[in-house]
């Protein structure tokens, strides 16, 4: 008799998403001699290898194996606990996390990323410096030692600037990778009396000359990914009769000017705003699903146990019926409406999440930002046991991104700022 394991494969993929969130709440607070949470993290990364391995996974546990190796020896005492291990396995819990997701979808992953960071703990594992790993080692398509040039096609959503993302902030961090030349597409601004200035009908044309990948420019714009359509080639350039003006913006510029370019570069037309479905690939289908504390399944049960009572009590009443039973009816009736009432409510809560579940990446977000800023930020969570409903805490999650986000960018200043 054999056991069908695929029916498995959902619980083992909700276990793991737990355990990635668990590892990576745990390196962000993870201090030196803290055996406790390194002994959690490590747990969290054996369980999640050893049921990739059950279930055939095998780029999941060769990947998770190597993390895995580097906790345990953290756990041992063998390696000392250093900020530069703890970003490698924050980044591996990304590139897990990565695999797990194309596991789920049978989907592709971003191959280049999960090479480099093996490559990373590799060397780590090995004492081996990390910073002379080579990017030509990963993909050989990436050469450093000339320049790149890329054209990128950025066309945001009318709605962007609403959402509180700047165009401008996006190309000062391309400008950053390389030479970057920018012309402005004006071919959808409507009339001056039909504009609504809180909409954006611009849409630009890049030119950047660099040595980044296409995953280092697609990065700055993961942000918007899912509110503007992006096209980047390389080794490309836009004929100079499309273009009528150009920015030429040179590395490290940190002001920009925003201007209003007319030009007739002809984009291509399936690089269409309206085209929603070009912006990201469409994964399969899942089924949802929700943890539910014992205690309200059990007051679930005690509730549809008085609801029963109170109908068997009501059919029997109704079996023989006599105008002296009038007030055990009406009681009966009351009864079976407060039931019906508790029920209800109960099945509702039953929905209910704590906020947390939608703070949870922040941590996270914060740590990055204020490494790629260099500003000191500490976030402080308050009211996280807070409970929302499911659909309202999906619909949130992106926005309260946004928000932190823009307060981190915008509303917290440099340390140089304070000299």
């Amino acid at each position: 008799m054999s056991i069908d394991l695929s029916q498995f494969i959902p619980s083992f993929l909700e276990e793991s998403f737990e355990g990635l969130e668990l590892m990576e709440i745990g390196l962000l607070n993870l201090q030196a001699g803290d055996n406790d949470t390194i002994n959690s993290i490590f747990r969290a990364a054996h369980s999640i290898k050893g049921g990739a391995g059950t279930f055939g996974f095998d780029h999941v546990t060769e990947f998770t194996h190597l993390a895995e190796t580097l906790l345990d020896e953290m756990r041992d005492g063998r390696r000392e606990i250093s900020d530069k291990d703890t970003e490698i396995l924050l980044e591996s819990v990304d590139c897990m996390r990565l695999l797990i997701e194309a596991a789920r979808d049978d989907a592709e992953y971003d191959e280049e990323k999960v090479a480099r960071v093996s490559l990373r703990l590799s060397d780590t594992l090995n004492n081996r410096g990390v910073d002379t790993v080579s990017e030509t080692n990963v993909d050989s398509q990436y050469e450093t030692s000339g320049l790149i040039e890329y054209t990128i096609n950025f066309i945001p959503e009318l709605s962007l600037a609403k959402t509180g993302n700047d165009p401008l902030f996006l190309f000062s961090a391309l400008s950053d990778l390389g030479e970057l030349s920018i012309s402005a597409v004006t071919a959808d601004l409507p009339a001056l009396t039909d504009i609504d200035v809180q909409e954006l009908y611009l849409s630009w044309v890049m030119q950047l000359s660099s040595t980044a990948t296409v995953a280092d420019i697609t990065e700055i714009f993961e942000w918007v990914e899912d509110e503007c359509i992006l096209d980047i080639s390389s080794n490309t350039t836009i004929k100079e009769e499309n273009i009528e003006d150009q920015i030429v913006i040179p590395t490290g510029l940190s002001e920009l000017v925003t201007p209003v370019i007319d030009s007739d570069s002809k984009v291509d037309k399936n690089l269409n705003k309206k085209d929603a479905n070009s912006t990201k690939p469409k994964s399969k289908s899942e089924v949802g699903s929700i943890r539910v504390g014992v205690d309200k399944v059990d007051n679930l049960i005690n509730l549809v146990g008085e609801l029963v009572i109170t109908q068997s009590m009501l059919s029997e009443l109704g079996n023989d019926f006599e105008i002296n039973k009038i007030e055990r009816l009406t009681s009966g009736l009351e009864q079976l409406l407060q039931n019906t009432k508790e029920l209800q409510e109960s099945v509702m809560r039953i929905r209910m999440l704590p906020i947390s579940f939608a703070f949870n990446r922040f941590p996270r977000l914060v740590h990055d930002l204020a490494i790629k800023t260099g500003k000191d930020m500490e976030l402080i969570i308050k009211g996280e046991q807070t409970e929302l409903d499911k659909t309202v805490m999906e619909q949130i999650g992106d926005p309260l991104v946004h928000l932190v986000r823009n307060a981190a960018d915008h509303g917290i200043e440099s340390k140089n700022s304070y000299r």
